[in-house]
């Protein structure tokens, strides 16, 4: 189900258009890689848009992934909104900027409510015997879920929380990427003040020049080595604003993308 007219959250990519060469000692060949890993975990206090009221609400989400292992939860706990009243779930994903709704619920009579909900492994599961429910299909994966939003009856936002802009952030990408000949090996570490890069790419024509573009904006250029490797060791993007980045890809100098991949 998708909001009509519902919320607006602001929010923009900061523009990435710095252009530099980065060429760096590479290895003489790839490794064997390893299993993929994705941790992610954001941690938000999400605005009261009602100026009159002293709720408060906070949400902590989780996604760790590794091999067929991919165990996600997220926990949202809300305080002093009208008691014993419905209220609804919403949830941007990706570059939507339509909400989809994800769950109702009711406070209590304190105008409290904990909403957790996990996914566990492949399939959706009850939880972990501790009150969490089933993650709703709409926030899987919840790396790609962008904002949140608690609506009242009138759907009308109580609460809104920009996840781009977390208050706290771990976040661990480690993943081999490769396209016919080309291997990679990716890793990036961040968090809201420090950010680690690094892309090494073996398989390259050799000395031929290539350019790093970060979602389809050219950030960084290097030359292959003799041997066809090359490496970049950084990236023009704050840490704040890595969850910003969604993709990244190699392009050629005859403007062909050689490989690519997703974020996160």
């Amino acid at each position: 189900m998708r909001a009509n007219s519902l919320f607006v959250v602001a929010g923009a990519a900061a523009c990435l258009f710095t252009v530099s060469t980065l060429i760096a000692r590479q290895p003489a060949k790839p490794g064997k890689g390893g299993t993929d890993i994705l941790h992610w975990s954001v941690r938000k206090a999400m605005t009261n848009e009602d100026t009159n009221s002293s709720a408060t609400a906070k949400v902590d989400l989780k996604q760790n992934t590794q091999g067929h292992a991919n165990n996600q939860r997220i926990d949202l706990r809300i305080r002093d909104l009208t008691s014993n009243t419905n209220y609804q779930l919403w949830a941007l994903i990706g570059d939507d900027t339509n909400y989809v709704h994800a769950a109702d619920f009711t406070t209590d009579d304190a105008g409290d409510a904990k909403l957790k909900y996990m996914f566990v492994g492949s399939s959706q599961g009850q939880g972990n015997g501790k009150g969490k429910k089933s993650l709703p299909g709409d926030l899987n994966p919840i790396s790609q879920v962008t904002g949140l939003a608690i609506g009242n009856s009138s759907t009308q936002a109580v609460f809104t929380a920009n996840l781009l802009a977390p208050d706290k952030l771990n976040y661990l990408i480690k993943r081999r990427l490769s396209e016919g000949d080309i291997t990679a090996d990716l890793r990036l570490k961040s968090t809201t003040s420090k950010l680690q890069f690094r892309l090494h790419v073996w398989g390259l024509s050799p000395t031929n020049e290539y350019r790093l573009a970060i979602n389809d904006a050219v950030v960084s250029t290097g030359s292959a080595s003799t041997n066809g490797n090359l490496s970049f060791n950084s990236i023009p993007v704050n840490a704040a604003d890595i969850l910003t980045v969604h993709s990244l890809s190699l392009i050629d100098s005859a403007t062909n993308t050689v490989l690519s991949t997703t974020l996160p």
